[in-house]
């Protein structure tokens, strides 16, 4: 048998790939990049923005280096900006018309851009929103992140909402009006779940 070293993916159109690309965990998404110059911006048309959970980023921070619980909070706090900013950087990169899911997983700490990502969502009329702000990091305390989601609903406007189809949003505060006005906002929802 002959073992042919030709390079059959990269002859498949643009669409193609991304498409397949954009069924990879962002991450392994990202990574694609470096294949080829012919694949180097390719992920920033994918339309799966399923960032890896902060967890997953800093677990790298373990017990050995931090035998305390404080301070492995103190040092995964201080790494906590750099996931904010990858994420922003990702998204002021994309390229792409639509993506179909957006979603995030982190602690409940200031600094999350989360009525931004909600608005990049929005316009790039996700048919998928799964945003957890876990509590667990907060140490006791009350960890619910607060969206002012009339205002982003009225800034994104009707059209941008029409595509959802699923919402999960887990310790986030949304109040009365605020999901009377999502679930009037969104035709095709099939699923809600805030927790």
């Amino acid at each position: 048998m002959v073992e042919s070293t030709e390079d059959r993916i990269s002859e498949l159109s643009d669409d193609i790939l991304i498409s397949i690309i954009s069924r990879l965990p962002f991450v392994e998404a990202a990574a694609t990049s470096f294949l080829s110059t012919h694949w180097r911006y390719l992920y920033t048309y994918t339309f799966g923005l399923n960032f890896p959970p902060f967890k997953a980023m800093i677990k790298h921070v373990g017990k050995e280096r931090f035998p305390s619980t404080r301070g492995r909070i103190e040092a995964q706090q201080k790494r906590f900006p750099s996931y904010v900013n990858m994420i922003n950087r990702v998204l002021d990169s994309h390229k792409g018309d639509e993506a179909k899911k957006f979603r995030v997983h982190m602690p409940c700490w200031p600094g999350a851009n989360v009525d931004r990502w909600l608005q990049f969502a929005f316009s790039s009329k996700v048919e998928i929103i799964d945003i957890e702000m876990s509590r667990s990091w907060t140490n006791g305390a009350r960890g619910i992140y607060s969206l002012g989601l009339v205002n982003l609903i009225k800034a994104a406007g009707a059209p941008a909402l029409e595509c959802l189809k699923q919402v999960s949003l887990s310790n986030v505060g949304v109040d009365d009006g605020e999901l009377q006005l999502l679930l009037s906002s969104t035709p095709l929802l099939e699923s809600l779940s805030i927790e």
